[in-house]
């Protein structure tokens, strides 16, 4: 009886254990050559969503934390531009990003930067996703 109670113990320490999930730590991350710009859309969706698209495009779920500071060039993710406003007020780039989630799965691939209404032939050029009879959803 004794054992089995010790074995329970054993076995429900190791399952009560949380695994921490696998992370990686990007340095002044780059897309193309360019800085990553710390908003999603330009100067919309700004800092948590741009760092999150950012990791799920690297094969993880979510950004756990991250950096920024002003700098030009950058790249916008959803559209593929380029921000080239220098200065403080200017364009601002992440100069660290760390993601989180594990490596689940291949990169998501980037979309285009056609929004609702725009003409498109396939759904790669929708910020949506979504290419409906020709036009963007």
């Amino acid at each position: 009886m004794k054992w089995f109670l010790l074995l329970l113990i054993v076995f429900s320490l190791m399952y009560a254990s949380p695994v921490p999930a696998q992370a990686q730590i990007f340095n002044n991350p780059r897309v193309n050559g360019y800085a990553v710009d710390r908003c999603l859309y330009s100067g919309q969706q700004c800092d948590r969503p741009a760092a999150d698209e950012f990791c799920r495009r690297n094969g993880f779920q979510r950004a756990r934390n991250f950096r920024w500071a002003f700098m030009a060039p950058t790249r916008i993710l959803a559209t593929g531009q380029i921000c080239n406003v220098p200065g403080r007020g200017g364009c601002g780039g992440f100069t660290q990003v760390t993601c989180t989630g594990g490596r689940g799965g291949p990169p998501t691939p980037p979309r285009g930067g056609k929004g609702p209404g725009d003409p498109c032939q396939t759904r790669e050029e929708c910020r949506s996703g979504i290419c409906l009879l020709g036009v963007c959803s």
